[in-house]
């Protein structure tokens, strides 16, 4: 198990974290950045790329990851109903998609959609409260 080191800012929101080797140098590293509310809007990790986060009213909108040659891995959308939740997650414009249906603010059904090689896959969960 290797070592870490954490680094926070002045609002103790995780700014930095590294990964040391036996001689405690840094093998891997995460950096993230903040919005002004706290909210995460980068993560540059050193084996994966960045991934970008954009809100829309507050809500998680858009997050986008990059790889580590600046090229597009992934993009998934989030949209929310009147209530604020979660409503549907769109990968890479439809390659995975998930909608869900709530009653009383209570998740009641999530359908889950992802074309894999062989066929196209559909998940339904469906939830009693």
């Amino acid at each position: 198990m290797s070592a870490r080191q954490y680094f926070y800012n002045q609002n103790s929101l995780l700014t930095r974290e590294n990964w040391l080797g036996p001689t405690r140098e840094v093998t891997r590293f995460t950096e993230y950045t903040y919005d002004d509310a706290g909210r995460k809007i980068t993560e540059k990790n050193s084996d994966d790329g960045v991934t970008r986060y954009q809100y829309d009213n507050g809500k998680l909108s858009l997050v986008t990851k990059l790889g580590t040659e600046g090229g597009l891995v992934e993009s998934q959308r989030l949209t929310y109903n009147a209530d604020g939740l979660l409503l549907e997650r769109t990968i890479n414009d439809t390659i995975l998609a998930q909608k869900n249906r709530y009653r009383d603010s209570n998740l009641v059904e999530e359908i889950i959609y992802h074309p894999t090689y062989q066929k196209t896959e559909w998940q339904v969960f469906r939830y009693k409260y």
